[in-house]
């Protein structure tokens, strides 16, 4: 995968670009010419900056929106009692998975959603399984998304003792504090883990995998990035593809 390539998915992970803007960005720059970036001196990214790609004689100028501040934004909150041993499932899109350590007892499920009317989103309980959809309303295209400009964050903060599931399709993952088990993957997203006890697996295909703090055992995997571990205890296996260890 290029740097241009990676730049573009980054800012569609992160609601600064569109879908459509992204699906065209990656046609033109998987053409057999050069690519250039132009980004105006001392832009930090602010609303309605313009980010500009060269290609050959082409050029396409897409407007860079913040990754947090809309308009069209809501605001999600729910809260549920489980008992000593719950499980959270959390399946989300475009944007990140945020995962805490928290009292026992409960799970709170906070979610920012940029154009809800553009995303189905569900919260639902059986018994101590905790489960949350976020999905887009979208149409296919060449990247299998289309017309949705659109960003998903998912914040919760559960038991320490929590099996969970997170899976992204185009987003960072980030657990913090939980000590049973779980299983995480991002398609194209960095994983982050912090402070874990318990039998994990992270998965992603083009980013980085980062384990701080953690005892137990872990099999982590990704296609195209870096993995770090850090004061770990325990039986770890790494693999990647295209990157340090």
């Amino acid at each position: 995968m290029s740097e241009e390539q990676r730049q573009i998915l980054e800012m569609l992970s992160e609601g600064k670009i569109n879908a459509d803007e992204a699906d065209r960005l990656l046609r033109i720059i998987n053409q057999p010419q050069s690519v250039n970036v132009e980004t105006p001196t001392g832009s930090k990214w602010h609303h309605g900056h313009e980010r500009v790609w060269h290609h050959g004689h082409e050029r396409v100028a897409v407007m860079v929106h913040p990754d947090a501040d809309t308009e069209q934004g809501d605001t999600r909150d729910d809260v549920f009692a489980v008992g000593e041993s719950p499980k959270l499932t959390v399946n989300g899109e475009n944007g990140r998975i945020i995962v805490n350590s928290g009292d026992d007892g409960e799970i709170r499920v906070q979610a920012r959603l940029r154009n809800p009317s553009r995303i189905d989103y569900h919260v639902t309980q059986d018994g101590d399984t905790v489960r949350v959809e976020a999905r887009q309303k979208r149409k296919a295209s060449l990247f299998g998304f289309h017309g949705m400009n659109t960003n998903i964050e998912i914040t919760v903060t559960t038991p320490r003792n929590t099996n969970v599931e997170l899976n992204t399709s185009n987003g960072r993952i980030e657990l913090t504090g939980v000590e049973n088990s779980g299983k995480l993957e991002s398609s194209n997203g960095s994983i982050s883990m912090k402070s874990v006890k318990g039998d994990f697996e992270a998965t992603t295909h083009n980013s980085t995998i980062e384990l701080h703090d953690a005892e137990g055992s872990a099999t982590l995997r990704t296609s195209n990035g870096r993995i770090s571990m850090e004061n770990v205890k325990g039986d770890f296996e790494a693999q990647t593809q295209n990157g340090a260890i």
